[in-house]
């Protein structure tokens, strides 16, 4: 049986990174760096993806990037039902989505949630949580480590949220510590349209904080991989 849950153990956070230059191919076109601005010109629920190109003139390779740049047409993407469902039984509920849309809610169906006008990274956060926040280099790092306060601060009773499977990244080291269900197959989220967005070139994980784990597992076991 697993220990008591702690949150004091969710300390972390994360590191922004700059593509280096290769010598052999000259120098890369430089990642736009959004941080705290980033949810303020895009919309607040979903990841980005967007096409960089080098100044030599070839394109950087797309998985390089992806999860890493952004446009105000690219990031809206909304987690497909049966991941917010899954969460939602965990938790027996969700209370807030700090990163969210009115559109995004209708899946979601939080009892609150912040928009892009509200700037959820500026408001205490409470109850169960879920969170599918804006990705970006910076913005992983900033959203991440605001999950990780209000976890520790004990404002949160339980709070899940999806991301990348960036496992080498400074950001999602605090995650690893958790219950996690690596999804399978790779997470084609949704459109505000409805459409399903395909191509998505990574895998996506879900991160569990809470008391809960077992029935985590249990909600999770047909989605993808548990890890505890």
């Amino acid at each position: 049986m697993p220990g008591a849950w702690n949150p004091s153990r969710q300390l972390g956070g994360g590191q922004e990174h700059r593509l280096r230059e290769d010598p052999r191919k000259g120098p890369r076109a430089p990642v736009s760096q959004e941080g705290s601005s980033f949810h303020q010109v895009c919309a607040c629920h979903g990841f980005v993806f967007s096409r960089a190109i080098h100044r030599g003139g070839g394109p950087v390779n797309a998985a390089s990037l992806i999860n890493q740049t952004a446009g105000p047409d690219s990031c809206e993407w909304f987690t497909p039902a049966a991941i917010v469902e899954a969460a939602r039984l965990t938790m027996g509920g969700i209370d807030l989505d700090p990163a969210s849309s009115a559109k995004a809610n209708l899946i979601v169906q939080a009892e609150k949630f912040y928009t892009i006008f509200d700037d959820g990274l500026q408001h205490q956060w409470f109850g169960d949580v879920w969170m599918n926040h804006p990705f970006s280099r910076k913005g992983n790092r900033l959203w991440i480590a605001k999950l990780l306060e209000e976890v520790t601060s004990r404002r949160t009773h339980h709070a899940c949220c999806i991301t990348y499977a960036c496992t080498s990244e400074k950001w999602f080291q605090p995650l690893l510590k958790q219950p996690q269900c690596y999804l399978y197959p790779r997470t084609n989220y949704l459109l505000p349209d409805g459409r399903v967005k395909r191509g998505v070139t990574k895998g996506s994980v879900v991160t569990y904080f809470g008391p809960n784990e077992d029935r985590f597992a249990i909600e999770f076991e047909a989605l993808g991989t548990i890890k505890r």
